[in-house]
């Protein structure tokens, strides 16, 4: 765990330039380590999507799968998506008009068929406290296989781009496969950010490969995603 305090924050102006677009979409189920395979059939028909690094693709997720905090460490294992799972694109706001043109179209992930909707376009809220489900332990060459040495690496690359985090906390690592070997995660909280950090925060996102699912960061409306968090650290 990594907790300090720090004085309150000034007010901020809403920023709307990284948005998130929600598509509904046509999946029956997919494995529940997707990652490789729904990026790669994404940026081979959206190549535009890696332009950017506030742009990231949301791993998909249901109410049926604990809404992305059960273990994927079990590569064999299926979710079973309902219709009315959604799927989710991080983009900044110049990009909408190519998202546009990502509904109807149907893609192959790892056997299974996707179809892409309509889809609509949500806000990113300044909210306290902000978490992402699986952020990239591998760092250049370095795996952070011990958590106060990750959470203390976050921290320092967030304070170089002004952000000084005083509350983080994070979850056990988890492991996704890829054809360079497997990419390790941990799921990350951090509380007490003020509203320009909040924002600034998602935009940005934690980690690396954003366009892989990793690293895209939520608000944190509810007590659900805390008491998760703190079973996968137990």
């Amino acid at each position: 765990m990594f907790w300090q305090e720090k004085p309150k924050p000034a007010s901020f102006a809403a920023d709307d330039s990284v948005v998130d677009c929600v598509f509904k979409m046509q999946c029956k189920r997919l494995p529940a380590d997707h990652a490789w395979a729904l990026s790669e059939a994404l940026l081979g028909a959206a190549p535009w999507i890696s332009e950017s690094p506030k742009n990231g693709i949301h791993l998909i997720h249901s109410a049926v799968s604990g809404n992305g905090w059960q273990s994927v460490n079990d590569h064999q294992a299926q979710l079973q998506l309902p219709k009315r799972t959604r799927f989710y694109l991080r983009l900044e706001q110049a990009y909408l008009p190519k998202a546009q043109q990502l509904v109807g179209q149907k893609f192959a992930v790892d056997g299974h068929s996707l179809q892409l909707q309509s889809f609509t376009v949500k806000n990113l809220l300044a909210q306290e406290v902000v978490f992402s489900r699986y952020v990239s332990t591998n760092i250049g060459d370095v795996n952070y296989k011990n958590e106060q040495e990750f959470l203390n690496h976050i921290a320092e690359q967030l304070n170089k781009s002004g952000i000084q985090v005083t509350k983080m906390l994070s979850g056990i690592e988890q492991q996704f496969a890829s054809p360079d070997g497997p990419i390790n995660c941990r799921s990350v909280m951090i509380a007490d950010l003020n509203a320009e950090q909040s924002i600034r925060l998602q935009q940005q996102g934690l980690g690396e490969k954003r366009c892989r699912g990793f690293g895209i960061v939520l608000p944190h409306k509810g007590i659900a995603a805390v008491n998760a968090l703190h079973k996968t650290a137990s």
